[in-house]
């Protein structure tokens, strides 16, 4: 979570960041490969993954993807060579395959965040797994110093 700065002082629950932050960004990642035919636009790229221009531009010269050709598969591999929080947070998410059902491992992992601070959680909710459908009770119950996500 390196653009988030956080008060050790005040408290938060993690859903309130997933709500506020990373849940527009996945929608905005998935409304991007749906409702838009490639070549991808550059800068709705680096929008979405929330990325600057100089690293879209190291990354394209280093994967040599040219910017007028940027499909679904060039767009993910910009996603998986990119610093972006969402970008990293998809990449951990297929690589662990978790087919909806999460352990406090597969969630602190994902979301980068203190596995003790996620078992915490599962130990106050009696959980020893997550789906997808309870999940948002696991992010409630994630407590977390408060966040403050640093613009750019």
């Amino acid at each position: 979570m390196n653009k988030f700065r956080y008060n050790e002082t005040t408290t938060s629950n993690f859903y309130e960041i997933y709500k506020s932050y990373i849940q527009p960004k996945i929608q905005n990642l998935d409304l991007l490969l749906k409702a838009n035919l490639p070549p991808f636009d550059v800068e709705d790229v680096i929008s979405v993954l929330d990325i600057s221009k100089e690293e879209f531009l190291s990354i394209q010269t280093e994967l040599n993807i040219n910017e007028n050709e940027i499909d679904k598969k060039a767009f993910f591999k910009i996603l998986n060579n990119s610093t972006s929080y969402i970008g990293s947070l998809v990449t951990r998410q297929f690589q662990l395959g978790t087919g909806g059902i999460y352990t406090a491992e597969s969630i602190a992992h994902i979301y980068d965040l203190e596995i003790n601070l996620v078992q915490k959680a599962f130990n106050t909710l009696g959980y020893r797994k997550a789906t997808d459908k309870n999940l948002h009770i696991v992010f409630k119950h994630i407590i977390i110093p408060k966040y403050t996500f640093l613009y750019h």
